[in-house]
């Protein structure tokens, strides 16, 4: 017999034993006693999980197998099992006998309410397994989404370098706007000085170039205010998405 057969044993005939004690000394009922010796099965730190689940599933099966037989093929029951289970020897037999003559009703009653308990526990195994797959698939999406953020993060703050040095050369546009409208008004200026004076006979009458220089001020001051209008409207446009992306970042 190899060293992991021993511990099955060891760890087989000390669940029993507790069971019985539990039932035989301090008159717990067979669910509580099966409860408290599979916990002090799995404290073992001898056993793997595997080798607990497998100990405590051999009691489990002998105690309800032998409680549904004890009226009528107990003997022949108790011999099968001590033939076939690696696990069983006399003492054993003797205290899986005593434990199912003080307990025979609560061992059925028990098998089906730990068979529906391991159904339900099963299902539950499942289900959460189902949600951690679930949520490992959201987490590699998300984590995907969040590389791709950072990288238009960095293309967004090359573009608000590019909008900067945009709204950097548009001001300058405007010192030149209002640069050309100053040097029109000093134009505008001397021409009503030269019209002012006409009127009061100060001066010659204006002459056709006088003229002609009024209507070129006059197709100017068009021209200014068109543009005027096209800086007003994108000024407007632009500072409005400014102060829009500014409230979404703070």
């Amino acid at each position: 017999m190899n060293n992991t057969d021993n511990k099955l044993q060891r760890g087989y005939h000390a669940m029993v034993e507790n069971v019985e004690s539990l039932i035989k000394k301090e008159g717990k009922s067979l669910e509580h006693a099966l409860k408290v010796a599979e916990g002090k099965l799995k404290e073992n730190k001898d056993l793997s999980i595997d080798q607990y689940k497998h100990i405590r599933s051999e009691v489990r099966h002998d105690l309800f197998s032998l409680g549904e037989r004890l009226s009528d093929a107990k003997e022949s029951f108790l011999h099968r099992m001590e033939m076939d289970s690696k696990f069983i020897k006399s003492r054993a037999v003797k205290k899986l006998s005593s434990i199912a003559e003080h307990t025979t009703q609560e061992l059925v009653d028990l098998k089906d309410t730990l068979f529906n308990k391991d159904l339900e526990i099963d299902e539950i195994i499942q289900t959460e397994h189902m949600d951690h797959r679930q949520w490992h698939e959201d987490h590699s999406f998300w984590l995907t989404e969040i590389s791709m953020w950072k990288k238009e993060h960095h293309d967004a703050g090359a573009k608000l370098l590019s909008i900067h040095d945009a709204i950097h050369d548009h001001a300058k546009s405007l010192d030149n706007h209002a640069q050309a409208l100053r040097a029109d008004d000093i134009m505008e200026y001397d021409h009503e000085i030269e019209l002012a004076n006409i009127e009061k006979g100060t001066a010659n009458n204006e002459s056709e170039s006088d003229h002609i220089a009024h209507e070129q001020m006059k197709k100017i001051h068009k021209t200014h205010a068109l543009l005027h209008q096209r800086c007003k409207n994108k000024h407007k446009e632009v500072m409005m998405l400014i102060e829009r992306l500014h409230e979404l970042t703070h």
